[in-house]
């Protein structure tokens, strides 16, 4: 969803795809990307096994992707929302290639 974490993205991912080892990933990043906290490699080395382990335990089957593909249903209020938010983005976008209107001055 638009606005989201990595590391809210991660919890998200972690319990819709029963891999817990998904929301240690986006929270390690969260933390590296917007805290500067890089974790050692020692840490990199065992998320990536985890990962991996999950990878060869819940393969990517067709029933996985339908259930991923289905499992984030955006809500009317939320459909709203990217609404207004891509106007106003068109709009922006069209001022911009404006220029200045009477309003700047």
């Amino acid at each position: 969803m638009p606005g989201e974490t990595p590391a809210e993205f991660g919890e998200a991912a972690a319990r819709i795809l029963e891999g817990p080892a998904l929301a240690t990933v986006g929270g390690t990043f969260d933390r590296a990307r917007y805290g500067r906290h890089f974790p050692a490699r020692a840490e990199v080395a065992a998320l990536e096994q985890d990962v991996v382990a999950w990878e060869q335990a819940q393969p990517a089957t067709e029933a996985l992707r339908e259930r991923v593909a289905g499992a984030r249903h955006i809500s009317r209020d939320d459909a709203f929302a990217l609404k207004i938010q891509l106007a106003k983005r068109q709009d922006q976008s069209t001022t911009d290639r404006m220029g200045p209107t009477l309003d700047d001055f």
